[in-house]
């Protein structure tokens, strides 16, 4: 963890998600509730007693609110809820999903909390325009998206005043993160030495690639490109992944889910994410920076916000296998462009996306808001 700062003062803070998941958005959540406690702040968790969330903040000693996201239920949870914000003396309320954004965005304006924020890590469409413009632009004080592309489509498709809306990408630990971790996987994992180890990290989702990804690695395949392939993580679809990757006789090595990712990073050449949509900015990209390894992503949602295209990395179009391939070509390669690549990124990481940069711009958006 970073240094923490005392210039600022402690709030009040209860996080709600609804997600029973364990990916990017719940685990942001859940660092930020770690960092912004070591600064000196009190936080809070509202969060179904079943989802992963719940038990991981429970465990490491939030006090956390079972939060019942019935919709039959809802007048009464609601009610519940802001009596419990109440009596708590909550100052911000930070909602991250659609039924908690309504459920405790309104128990917060009932118990009349000083600061609401909404919290949008994704990119996607706003069909019901009117029911957007009310989630995000009248219960909240304040909204904060995860890239500038969220933030833009915010403020022009629902008319958001742009003062009213932050974008505060992930912050990355960097004594979590960093160049200097022990590469032992590669000899644990029994991966040759003089091949480049290409990984792709990401939860098992339909829009993060991963078809994209195993069809680019056939490609290479039959071009006698020599390297080892991985894919970390897991999710409903890793049996049909694992059938599909043994029926094709691909080079491909499913690790499921793993809690040392900063392990994994230390052992890889080249981090590979093909998403087709719906991104923020992805924390996997900003690790990979922190670790200074070289970032293969594509032209959706924040990434190219932090992947500059041959700068800090190489940027391809989603679901484009051929184009995918020649990225990866060129990286696998070329040991040099690989190393400078990742050097950059590294140095772009260091100035905009650490822990610590996140947390100060979360307290000055509190400051402005809230008077102490």
């Amino acid at each position: 963890m970073e240094s923490t700062s005392q210039s600022s003062p402690q709030y009040r803070i209860l996080h709600t998600e609804t997600s029973e998941g364990w990916g990017g958005q719940e685990i942001r959540i859940f660092r930020e509730m770690e960092a912004m406690r070591e600064r000196g702040h009190t936080l809070f968790l509202a969060a179904p007693t079943q989802s992963k969330i719940y038990q991981e903040a429970a465990k490491a000693g939030f006090e956390v609110y079972p939060l019942n996201q019935s919709k039959p239920k809802y007048p009464s949870t609601i009610l519940r809820f802001a009596q419990y914000l109440r009596q708590n003396k909550i100052q911000v309320v930070n909602t991250h999903s659609s039924r908690d954004g309504w459920i405790g965005g309104i128990a917060a304006r009932i118990a009349r909390t000083p600061l609401i924020i909404r919290s949008r890590h994704i990119e996607v469409d706003y069909p019901n325009r009117l029911t957007s413009w009310i989630g995000f632009g009248i219960l909240p004080h304040l909204v904060f998206t995860t890239s500038q592309r969220i933030t833009d489509r915010l403020i022009q498709e629902l008319s958001l005043q742009w003062d009213r809306v932050s974008t505060l990408p992930t912050g990355i630990d960097p004594k979590k993160f960093h160049p200097k971790i022990a590469n032992h996987l590669k000899k644990i994992e029994s991966v040759p030495d003089d091949l480049p180890l290409v990984a792709m990290i990401s939860v098992l989702r339909s829009w993060k690639g991963h078809d994209v990804y195993l069809n680019a690695i056939e490609i290479l395949q039959k071009q006698g490109v020599q390297a080892t392939y991985w894919i970390v993580g897991g999710g409903p679809g890793e049996k049909t992944l694992q059938q599909q990757i043994i029926s094709r006789s691909l080079p491909v090595r499913m690790l499921g889910h793993r809690e040392d990712i900063p392990e994994i990073l230390a052992a890889i050449d080249i981090l590979v994410l093909p998403s087709t949509g719906h991104e923020g900015v992805p924390q996997i990209i900003l690790q990979a920076q922190a670790c200074e390894k070289v970032v293969i992503g594509t032209q959706v949602g924040g990434i190219p916000e932090v992947v500059e295209h041959e700068v800090s990395g190489l940027l391809v179009e989603k679901s484009d296998p051929s184009a995918l391939a020649r990225a990866m070509k060129k990286l696998i390669e070329s040991p040099e462009l690989r190393k400078t690549l990742a050097h950059q990124g590294h140095l772009t990481f260091q100035k905009k996306h650490t822990l610590k940069t996140m947390c100060e711009k979360v307290e000055s958006q509190y400051l402005k808001k809230i008077l102490v």
